[in-house]
């Protein structure tokens, strides 16, 4: 049985990995999924994965008062490091362009796991725009596994970088995905708050929307 990692702290991150940590749960005799939430965002990203009906397995609660980018870099490692001694881990999920992102796939290349990178391949080429998730998207490309990016041109930027083409897929987005896990309920409110803001979302199978003059 494989040991997956799933690390997150944001809201994006949460929703946007919730489908795949879903469809890995489907296969429980080939995958033991492991849940862990930096709570870089701690109430959003929780709430987030309730929406799906998952929760973290390891909550990491790397936040304090007006911290710099480095001391918060330097506490997720730390606290990631006990998660690795503490279980034998395969390969770790990321996604997006966050200090967690970063700091998880830095922790994972430490101990020689695989990385799996969701939305990769995303490129400005401005490495202080935005800042500092550009700088964070090109570094951990250079030690991901397997890079799953969300369309053409962000299979285009990874290959343009020299990484091979059977190490990039592309596989869209996933939360598109995500649309269609949440329940009945949640669907109607979203409805309802978009149309207050003159949107009118139109479901069934796929997703558009229409801005109402």
């Amino acid at each position: 049985m494989k040991n997956l990692l799933f690390i997150f702290g944001t809201r994006p991150e949460a929703i946007k990995l919730a489908p795949v940590i879903l469809e890995f749960k489907k296969y429980p005799q080939i995958y033991n999924i492991i849940i862990c939430n930096t709570e870089q965002q701690k109430e959003l990203s929780h709430k987030a994965l309730s929406f799906f009906g998952l929760e973290a397995d390891i909550n990491l609660g790397v936040m304090v008062e007006n911290q710099s980018l480095s001391s918060l870099q330097a506490r997720i490692l730390v606290k990631l490091e006990e998660v690795f001694k503490n279980h034998k881990i395969d390969g770790v999920f990321i996604q997006g362009d966050t200090m967690s992102v970063f700091a998880g796939a830095l922790s994972c290349f430490y101990h020689k796991a695989d990385i799996f990178h969701i939305e990769a391949g995303l490129r400005s080429y401005d490495l202080l725009e935005p800042f500092p998730e550009e700088a964070i998207r090109q570094m951990v490309s250079r030690i991901t596994t397997l890079h799953f990016a969300p369309t053409k041109k962000s299979a285009k930027s990874l290959k343009k970088e020299g990484i091979s083409k059977d190490k990039i897929y592309q596989v869209g987005q996933t939360g598109i995905d995500a649309l269609s896990l949440l329940n009945k309920k949640a669907l109607q409110n979203a409805t309802k708050f978009w149309k207050s803001k003159s949107v009118d979302v139109i479901g069934g199978g796929g997703y558009s929307i229409n801005y109402c003059s």
